[in-house]
């Protein structure tokens, strides 16, 4: 599932719509509650299940 952070609002749904056919998948909103269920930080992040637990990684932007 990919889940963005914000969307070009300027755009519209014509810049939603480009973002999923580039992907070729849906793409949901964060939402407020999904960040905190997870502890999101920084993005790009990967939530995985691992059993009964989830593993958040986290990715920083490259270094200069």
């Amino acid at each position: 599932v990919y889940i963005a952070t914000r969307f070009d609002r300027d755009a519209g749904w014509d810049g939603f719509n480009a973002v999923e056919d580039a992907i070729n998948d849906p793409v949901y909103l964060l939402t407020p509650d999904l960040r905190e269920r997870f502890s999101l930080d920084r993005v790009p992040a990967t939530v995985e299940a691992q059993g009964r637990v989830f593993l958040v990684r986290e990715y920083p932007p490259p270094r200069p």
